[in-house]
């Protein structure tokens, strides 16, 4: 197994882990020295678990409203302690909850956390199932899961406990996840934070969003026009797939580039006809949800196969 701060992460994987774009990552690497990637054979940049700690930690105050060139040369310890000490200004006023359920993947550190920050009872589980009988009889103000890595699949167990406990306030504690994973948690209500957890995370948690009689939420209405690659990005995808001796890479592209053009067919034909605009911009919505998601796929292959888009 490779140490865990070896370079590992090319910078699509990086940008996915701590939500700044691929652009912004340059950016502060090349102007702030926020951070120092190995390269590889190729000399294409390799981020190391250290690297990704940090560029959370440098995203979380530059959204807190920190210039990016007063932190971006703090030690780990410093970027902790200036988050650490902002956290009482991000805290909103209410009580904290008074029970909580931790359904955890591994050791208790996380119902420690909790009781920690002030939580008087706090019921363990390690299982989806226990989870369930649990819940039937001992309603809770919050659920908290842990997730060091979240996938997709973890979201099926995520919506079968909102069911279970839809008056609850749900949170999600992961390391490592997709930003379109974490979007999709925000529109179920579900409050998705960065491990370590802090006190006031515990405040800002929000109230459960309704789900429909069917047990999933209704399909938000995003603006999904912003598109994650270029075309030269989509052609080097393209042509990565003789090198990795794998067909995924230019069926994804492609799926990506008809699903494109099928965007912007649909938003021509919306100004065509006043009568079908709404039909039209309900198709345009479900298509664009697709080739997001196919985008989101592309990317997962990208990082598996170490293509630098």
């Amino acid at each position: 197994m490779p140490e865990a701060n070896s370079p590992r992460y090319n910078i699509g994987a990086a940008s996915r882990l701590t939500g700044v774009s691929r652009e912004k990552i340059r950016i502060w690497e090349r102007r702030y020295g926020a951070v120092t990637p190995a390269r590889d054979e190729a000399n294409l940049r390799k981020y190391s678990q250290q690297d990704i700690d940090r560029l959370i930690l440098i995203r979380r105050l530059v959204d807190s409203g920190q210039a990016v060139s007063n932190v971006a040369n703090l030690s780990m310890g410093e970027l902790q302690s200036r988050l650490q000490a902002l956290m009482p200004k991000a805290e909103v006023s209410g009580n904290l909850p008074q029970t909580a359920l931790a359904v955890l993947s591994e050791g208790d550190s996380l119902r420690d956390a909790l009781a920690k920050l002030g939580i008087p009872e706090v019921a363990v589980t390690p299982r989806l199932a226990e989870a369930e009988s649990w819940l039937a009889t001992h309603p809770v103000d919050l659920i908290v899961v842990e997730f060091p890595t979240l996938l997709r699949a973890d979201l099926t167990t995520i919506k079968q406990l909102r069911r279970l406990a839809s008056q609850s306030q749900m949170m999600v504690v992961y390391r490592f996840a997709p930003v379109r994973m974490l979007e999709q948690l925000q529109t179920l209500g579900i409050r998705a934070v960065r491990a370590p957890l802090q006190a006031a995370d515990l405040q800002a948690t929000p109230q459960p969003a309704p789900l429909a009689a069917s047990g999933y939420a209704a399909p938000p209405r995003l603006d999904y026009r912003q598109r994650q690659y270029t075309p030269e990005q989509l052609l080097t995808m393209s042509n990565m797939a003789t090198q990795v001796q794998c067909e995924c890479p230019r069926h994804l592209a492609d799926l990506v580039r008809d699903l494109s053009a099928f965007e912007d067919y649909s938003l021509e034909c919306e100004t065509e006809s006043p009568a079908d605009a709404e039909m039209h911009r309900e198709v345009y919505d479900v298509v664009a949800r697709a080739r997001a998601l196919v985008e989101d796929a592309m990317g997962i292959v990208a990082g598996e196969e170490n293509i630098d888009l």
